[in-house]
């Protein structure tokens, strides 16, 4: 069995080692995938995935953390990439031959878990920009 193992992932400054940080919304549509996040004291933000370049997502509650075993994961921080793990090992053998440039990113709030495998990195932006 795969040792899942993650490295911190730290897309913006306003988000770093905030706990109280909540998943208010998913989207996946024709504009792509989508996950807003928000907490207190920060402007809620959205972490974004262009359209093609998503592979797969998962979004389970936090008890879905419970029994694993991942390396690198800690109690304060959200963000990250993983370097190895079962899910990516899974995606990489069914998209053997086709897609070897998989990457594993994910974001465990108190409440809600969401991991993502893509071929672009993930896209962080502050819902306050005005480009947004």
């Amino acid at each position: 069995m795969n040792k899942d193992k993650a490295v911190r992932w730290d897309p913006s400054w306003l988000y770093r080692d905030v706990p109280e940080t909540i998943i208010t919304s998913v989207t996946d549509d024709i504009e792509g995938f989508r996950a807003v996040i928000s907490a207190p004291k920060c402007p809620e933000a959205r972490i974004s995935v262009r359209r093609g370049a998503l592979v797969l997502y998962c979004v389970y509650d936090e008890a879905g953390l419970v029994r694993r075993s991942i390396e690198g994961v800690e109690e304060s921080h959200c963000f990250y990439r993983f370097e190895t793990s079962q899910l990516l090992t899974e995606a990489l053998r069914a998209y053997e031959g086709m897609r070897d440039d998989l990457r594993h990113y994910a974001v465990y709030t108190s409440d809600r878990c969401l991991d993502v495998i893509t071929v672009k990195d993930p896209e962080f932006k502050s819902l306050r920009d005005p480009d947004v």
